[in-house]
């Protein structure tokens, strides 16, 4: 039974060997870490000594409950850590991505809106030239606006707009 635990706790070593050699590849793809890449190496060596520790007490030693039960508890307790190192990385990758999605929105919609606004005063201004002189060439109109500007020239206007058609 103890024999069991441990080489059970040294298949879960391996397992987890294999796994951090993995999220360290990955991590170091899409992080560009090549500074780091000493860092990253170094918990597979010590992962590697608690593996061949593993498999020294279960070929040559006589391993008792406690000292089988640590072995194992160990593992899981690894197992279990590059897990949570593993979602707590991809969490964080996903948030960089939706933090540039979002500022490409920002992006777009204060282009658009800047667009729409230049669009709008673009069409805006010659269409009122366009409708003041309809509205000016039609004698007794109102023109919309009122006499809100200069006095008399709704008159000039009529009467500009009458000479031209002569």
């Amino acid at each position: 039974m103890n024999e069991a635990m441990v080489y059970l706790g040294a298949a879960l070593m391996a397992w987890n060997i294999y796994s951090y050699i993995r999220f360290s590849r990955d991590a170091s793809a899409k992080a560009n870490l090549k500074q780091e890449t000493k860092t990253l190496n170094f918990p597979i060596l010590l992962l590697i000594l608690f593996l061949c520790g593993y498999l020294a007490v279960g070929l040559f030693g006589k391993p008792d409950i406690i000292m089988a039960s640590i072995l194992f508890g160990g593992s899981i307790f690894v197992f279990v850590m590059l897990l949570l190192v593993r979602r707590i990385t991809d969490r964080i990758q996903q948030n960089e991505h939706m933090r540039a999605e979002m500022e490409a929105a920002k992006r777009s919609s204060e282009a658009k809106t800047c667009f729409l606004s230049n669009m709008s005063h673009d069409l805006r201004t010659p269409l009122n030239a366009i409708i003041g002189l309809y509205y000016a060439g039609q004698p007794g109109r109102h023109i919309p606006g009122g006499n809100k500007g200069i006095p008399g020239q709704n008159r000039d206007s009529r009467a500009a707009a009458a000479g031209y058609d002569q």
